[in-house]
């Protein structure tokens, strides 16, 4: 071998040890520090997994915090409980039904209560899935007062009658209550409606159990019918007030002006 043929050779050992020095350093250092920013990514990955899970669960809890039995976002308490010019309007025109109606004495008191605070205790409800303690509270006192009068004037028959309904009716509402069907406020408005309706007339409980049972028919399939898309129609939340609400004035102006009157 000549030696300008042994110094190519050399150079191309030089060479093939260099690209394989090279090689080495590519392959042998870049691949696995690709591979470990690949597992960084990964583990990049798992927090945005746990980040997701967080929120979703966030969302969930958000969800059943709503109203128990709905999937919606639960509502606060706010705005909703100050009065408006809607509530003064609406007491104002339900008085005057009340004085338009044959009422007696008793029945005209414990239904201008009920008349002053069916504005508030309607938009409450709609807004909050609630019926606080303290409007129910005022409804309340009006229908003690009408039975303390009705006694006082010598009508302790029908007083008698009304509290035995209202303690009936708030008995029946018990196990729907617990049941979850039936909110507890509503179950105390259905009580003191029953002993203000019995005051107000003797055929009005009657009437108002039927229009209860026609508007939250109607209601309830409507709700369904709207319902927010993937819920399920059992676990739609209805705002069960108003229906008892408009149900007893629809009750109670039926039953003293065409009942009462045959």
């Amino acid at each position: 071998m000549t030696t300008t043929e042994h110094e190519h050779s050399h150079g191309h050992g030089e060479h093939g040890r260099h690209e394989h020095r090279g090689g080495g350093d590519e392959h042998g250092r870049d691949e696995p520090h690709g591979r470990g920013e690949l597992g960084r990514d990964r583990h990049g990955d798992g927090e945005l997994g746990r980040d997701e899970c967080g929120r979703g669960g966030d969302e969930r809890e958000g969800d059943r915090d709503g109203d128990g039995s709905a999937p919606f976002p639960s509502p606060r308490p706010g705005r909703s409980r100050r009065p408006t010019g809607i509530d003064v309007v609406t007491g104002l025109a339900l008085l005057g039904l009340v004085a338009a109606l044959d009422l007696s004495v008793p029945g005209a008191l414990a239904a201008s209560a009920l008349a002053v605070m069916t504005g508030p205790l309607v938009r409450v409800d709609v807004a909050e899935r609630r019926l606080p303690n303290a409007l129910v509270l005022v409804a309340l006192v009006g229908a003690a007062s009408a039975v303390v009068l009705a006694v006082t004037t010598g009508g302790g028959v029908p007083a008698a009658w009304a509290c035995l309904l209202g303690l009936t009716v708030l008995a029946a509402c018990v196990p729907l209550v617990h049941g979850g069907g039936l909110g507890a406020g509503d179950a105390k408005l259905a009580s003191v409606g029953a002993v203000a309706a019995a005051l107000a007339s003797p055929s009005a409980p009657l009437a108002w159990l039927l229009a209860v049972a026609l508007l939250g028919g109607v209601h309830g399939t409507a709700a369904v019918a709207v319902r927010r898309r993937g819920a399920s129609p059992t676990r739609v939340a209805i705002p069960f007030g108003p229906v008892l609400l408009v149900g007893w004035w629809l009750a109670v102006a039926v039953a003293s002006t065409v009942l009462d009157a045959s």
